[in-house]
């Protein structure tokens, strides 16, 4: 008697859904829309040509690489996060932004919001300041020229 009476009430629910529910093609729920942002995202990504105005810079030697390691752990030991070989690579897409971020005017903004991103790595999240000492680790060890 006790599993006949159960879905009875499991019925009676699911008809009551139903006819409480939206009509035929609406949604009870309306679908989540993106909110707009007016923050300006650069696309980073490999150039077929390293060293050029538009591409990555070379992968750094052997000295250089360690220098910009350090300067990085000296900011935060976070940001050589998962490993050197990412931190390296965040670098060198830094030097691309550079590159493509010279004749903005808004340059310094965008350049700061793309170096926290960029640098934000669990458990670490780059501020105003540490986005400048990062993005000053980067000029001189990865892309002097710049």
């Amino acid at each position: 008697m006790r599993i006949p009476h159960q879905l009875a009430c499991a019925a009676v629910a699911v008809l009551l859904g139903t006819a409480c529910g939206a009509g035929e093609g609406e949604q009870l729920i309306p679908p989540a829309t993106p909110a707009p942002t007016a923050t300006a995202t650069l696309t980073l990504t490999p150039s077929a040509s390293p060293g050029t105005s538009t591409g990555l810079p070379e992968e750094p030697g052997p000295k250089t690489r360690a220098e910009y390691l350090d300067s990085l752990n000296g900011i935060d030991p976070a940001l050589t996060s998962p490993d050197d070989d990412t931190a390296v690579l965040r670098g060198r897409q830094t030097c691309q932004m550079i590159a493509e971020t010279e004749g903005r005017e808004d340059r310094d903004e965008v350049r700061g919001v793309e170096v926290r991103e960029l640098f934000a790595v669990s458990g670490y999240e780059a501020d105003g300041a540490d986005a400048e000492l990062i993005m000053a680790a980067v000029r001189k060890h990865l892309c002097p020229d710049m």
